[in-house]
């Protein structure tokens, strides 16, 4: 999981994302990062609210981190992340693609919404 991390750590740079929360799951040290300003609204643009790199979860706005869902969401991510390593980014992209870029067909994203209903993300709840 290193070469995610690693670009996780660079969008956190590149961005001025700042960290707002973080919890222990595992032996993993999750870090709940929020875009600001110009990202953020590019982000939102986009379609998108949140996306995991590594062990960070970037948000558009913190107020996302408080819903039980989006956290299971993005924690099933940061789950596959560990599962597939250094593979996961190619694998990801390379399933959006088959999935003629709709997010809705993505198997991945499919394994994370599934995830939104479950009972427990093993994350401590604000």
């Amino acid at each position: 999981m290193w070469l995610n991390n690693a670009v996780g750590f660079v969008v956190f740079w590149l961005t001025g994302a700042s960290v707002v929360d973080g919890f222990k799951l595992g032996d993993t040290s999750i870090r709940f990062c929020v875009f600001g300003g110009w990202w953020a609204r590019r982000f939102k643009s986009l379609g998108f609210v949140g996306i995991t790199l590594g062990d960070r979860v970037f948000a558009v706005t913190r107020h996302l981190f408080t819903h039980h869902s989006f956290r299971r969401h993005e924690l099933a991510h940061v789950r596959q992340q560990r599962e597939r390593g250094a593979w996961f980014l190619p694998l990801y992209l390379w399933a959006w693609a088959r999935a003629g870029f709709r997010y809705s067909a993505n198997p991945y994203e499919l394994e994370a919404v599934a995830a939104e209903d479950a009972e427990d993300d093993g994350a401590p709840h604000a």
